[in-house]
């Protein structure tokens, strides 16, 4: 950490480091004393930064401190309302003012004019508290941060933009009935109980590798970030572009335009996350589907798709001529153990299963793991049971295809490193060099599906 730098930047470094569990363990345990002084410092001189305290944070500082800091904090919030309340004309005019004062600037000449106004409010404000109501059932509010910042809550519906009056009748055309109608489906699970959901249509028919492209690229279906649009964006005004977890580049390139032109919370974009509605369409945003762009969602998964097809026609090819009988496969995606579907498989999966022995195979390359997260630990080997290696004969195709996905994953790795430093260094303006990246980034995707199309 720069000692050069002043308190409060070295305080937004901490918190985004924290983000990072190995980056923190190893400073945390060379310069712990002096990062419990930099972030007490901090939250002492403004106790509002309190709330962008991090767990990891949170840890390493003493339990008395931080519960004295959130007391403090709830003391003056508390203070702040009842001055305001105290200030509000109406609440003022209602003790003041006499019961007849209340009406006595109505003019009388005009009583249906000043019913009709009446009502009008009326109107409005049951309009506003019905949105509000239908808003906060379709969502589950969470504590959860990400690249940062606060995630304010998930999506409990494939297509949160279209509880908004912005939902044009032009759009629900361009988006496939399926994907409105679409719910979360298990595709995979881990030993400790999670589960990976994706959002797929009534009528839609995945194969196998589909399913594994899906939960080795795309984010979880029930982990879209959804901003609260009746209150204003903390990040509205800076210059760089906000990672939103499970949207896609293009949804996040166009929400800060839009916040930068000024344009109201409640209209700009809302990013679906991938959703499959049928078998025309491939995973993909709304967003992107009705403005026509190229979705990340769909190039990571196409080119996912593709490796996996070939991956598992091998590995089907070498267990019919290396084994006597056919055996049920389980198959795994680095930690995801892939579980049996509850949708019919589509005539292009390869891998044929019956009711005999297990024969575990596992898929851990490198080039798909942005959301899979850590390769899973070895598995002991059970009675009747055996691991089948998955041939590595590749076309010029398949070798082209990976040398782009690692580049890829290089550049992604970049923007998000980039981001960080963006977010640490407010002051300075990195807009030129953001939108290089993004070119870049884009002409490799496009590149990908080019090549796979």
């Amino acid at each position: 950490m720069d000692p050069t730098a002043s308190q409060q930047d070295r305080f937004q470094t901490l918190t985004i480091m924290s983000e990072d569990a190995e980056a923190w363990a190893k400073h945390t345990a060379d310069f712990r004393d002096e990062t419990v002084a930099i972030i007490k410092q901090n939250v002492e001189a403004d106790v509002t930064k309190f709330r962008q305290l991090t767990q990891a944070m949170m840890l390493i500082v003493p339990e008395r401190w931080w519960k004295e800091m959130k007391k403090k904090l709830g003391d003056r919030e508390l203070t702040a309302y009842s001055k305001q309340a105290s200030l509000s004309p109406s609440v003022n005019s209602a003790k003041r003012t006499p019961a007849k004062s209340t009406t006595s600037h109505v003019p009388t000449s005009h009583p249906a004019t000043s019913s009709r106004s009446t009502k009008t409010y009326r109107v409005t404000r049951s309009s506003t508290q019905e949105k509000k109501q239908k808003f906060q059932e379709k969502i589950i509010l969470t504590k959860d941060r990400y690249l940062g910042h606060d995630v304010y809550a998930y999506s409990k519906i494939p297509v949160i933009a279209s509880l908004r009056d912005t939902f044009k009748e032009d759009m629900k055309k361009a988006v496939p009935e399926g994907s409105l109608k679409a719910t979360l489906h298990v595709l995979a699970r881990k030993k400790d109980g999670s589960l990976y959901k994706a959002w797929i249509g009534p009528e839609c028919t995945l194969s196998l590798a589909d399913r594994m492209a899906a939960v080795a690229t795309l984010p979880p279906g029930d982990q879209i970030e959804v901003i609260n649009i009746f209150e204003k964006d903390p990040h509205d005004g800076k210059d760089y572009v906000i990672a939103h977890k499970g949207w896609c580049d293009v949804c996040d390139k166009k929400y800060a335009e839009q916040a930068k032109s000024g344009i109201s919370v409640d209209r700009r974009i809302a990013c679906s996350g991938p959703v499959r509605g049928n078998n025309k369409t491939a995973f993909g945003c709304v967003q992107c589907r009705d403005s026509g762009a190229t979705c990340e969602h769909t190039t990571s998964h196409r080119a996912a798709k593709k490796k996996y097809h070939d991956l598992l026609k091998n590995a089907h090819k070498k267990r019919r001529l290396g084994k006597g009988k056919e055996s049920k496969m389980q198959h795994f995606v680095n930690d995801w153990i892939m579980v049996e579907d509850d949708f019919e498989e589509s005539e292009s999966s390869i891998v044929e299963e019956s009711d005999d022995e297990d024969v575990e195979i596992t898929y851990e390359s490198e080039s798909f793991k942005k959301h899979a997260g850590p390769p899973r630990n070895e598995r002991s080997k059970e009675a009747g049971s055996s691991r089948l290696a998955v041939p590595q004969i590749k076309t010029k195709e398949e070798v082209f295809g990976d040398s782009l996905t690692k580049l890829l994953e290089k550049i992604e790795q970049l923007r998000k490193d980039f981001r960080r430093i963006c977010d640490a260094n407010p002051q300075i303006n990195m807009g030129d060099m953001a939108n290089r990246i993004i070119i870049i980034e884009q002409q490799v995707k496009d590149s990908l599906q080019d090549l796979f199309a």
